[in-house]
């Protein structure tokens, strides 16, 4: 593999073929992040520089550099940074934008508030999720994550040296999990097609109905708005598990539907952090990502030996190589909030 060095202005600017140690993770959510470290010559000396990229011909993201570290003792290089995605945090949504459907206002709010930001958004492809909300005062990457945790969408930054910017893609991963005994990518340690299993299931913080709080106009009492999330619909009353969410009180020319709705969207906020995770990592072979599967595909995880069987999204993937030494990573599924109290079981 090479790594390719493009200034911030997409001039190409030469190519890295040789490192100590090198991690590159990309997340279906999120920006990611790499770390580089190399031996201190003068011609990566001159290639590491704060603000320009590092691509790669076999990933669609490009990472930027944002840290570079030099320590003349051990005559080494280190450079950290995140996919292009973090150019999304430079800008701030300074005005109030109202989300209807999730692609198009995530284009929007993005478009809205660019200032000068060389990135662009890619075409519209007609996903169909929506969630109803008004988003102001956040950074640009926190709103967009916000609006597409309602829905099973991701967000990416694909480098275009062509036309010299960064294309900003909401997407939905392929369904390939197995269906009625038909095709499909089924990860399982008995079917011996992963390495280094760790299966996760924790939900010693999760919680479903959110009771915000609030006062009605003219109404000095405190009441709650309660939303109901649909897995706590879908469960039944009797798991219910309810989190007391500090919200806001009714303006005084505020409409009571305006208000539920400012309510339910702290509700659903605060229900985010409070998921069930449960989620499997493992080793797999350069072949099997990339090929069968890919960032944000959705496939079928199974053990036997504990009992489970549930399909679920790749959720992030991680490349090391360390002097040579390969080790590519995915997550699939959710990983637990809280490792200290979860229940962690490893077998590798």
């Amino acid at each position: 593999m090479i790594l390719h060095v493009f200034d911030s202005d997409f001039v190409y600017r030469g190519q890295i073929e040789n490192w100590i140690d090198l991690t590159w993770t990309e997340q279906y959510t999120d920006k990611g992040g790499f770390t580089l470290e190399v031996y201190d010559t003068d011609k990566y000396a001159g290639l590491l520089r704060r603000g320009w990229y590092l691509y790669r011909a076999d990933r669609p993201a490009a990472m930027l550099i944002i840290s570079v570290k030099r320590d003349t003792e051990q005559n080494t290089i280190t450079a950290g940074g995140y996919t292009a995605l973090h150019l999304l945090t430079w800008r701030t949504i300074a005005h109030a934008y109202s989300v209807t459907n999730v692609e198009s206002a995530v284009y929007g709010m993005i478009n809205a508030e660019l200032r000068w930001l060389n990135v662009t958004t890619a075409a519209v492809k007609g996903l169909t999720a929506e969630y109803e909300c008004e988003i102001e005062g956040e950074d640009l990457l926190e709103a967009a994550e916000e609006v597409l945790g309602q829905t099973e969408y991701g967000i990416r930054a694909n480098f275009d040296r062509t036309n010299k910017t960064n294309v900003i893609e909401v997407y939905e991963g392929a369904d390939r999990t197995y269906k009625d005994g038909v095709g499909g990518v089924v990860f399982s340690q008995e079917y011996g097609n992963l390495k280094q299993l760790t299966v996760s299931e924790d939900d010693d913080v999760y919680k479903n109905v959110a009771l915000v709080t609030g006062a009605a106009n003219n109404d000095p009492r405190t009441v709650y708005y309660e939303y109901v999330s649909p897995e706590a619909i879908e469960a039944g009353a009797a798991q219910r598990r309810e989190l007391l969410v500090t919200g806001e009180d009714q303006g005084e020319d505020e409409t009571n539907p305006d208000w539920q709705k400012r309510q339910k969207q702290i509700g659903i906020k605060a229900l985010q952090e409070h998921k069930n995770a449960l989620c499997f990592e493992c080793e797999l072979s350069a072949t099997e990502f990339g090929h069968r599967c890919d960032l944000g595909d959705k496939v079928t995880c199974k053990s036997q030996r504990y009992g489970l069987r549930f399909d679920a999204r790749i959720t992030e993937y991680q490349y090391e190589n360390r002097q040579g030494l390969e080790t590519v990573k995915i997550i699939i599924g959710d990983k637990p909030l809280n490792y200290v109290k979860g229940e962690i079981v490893k077998n590798g």
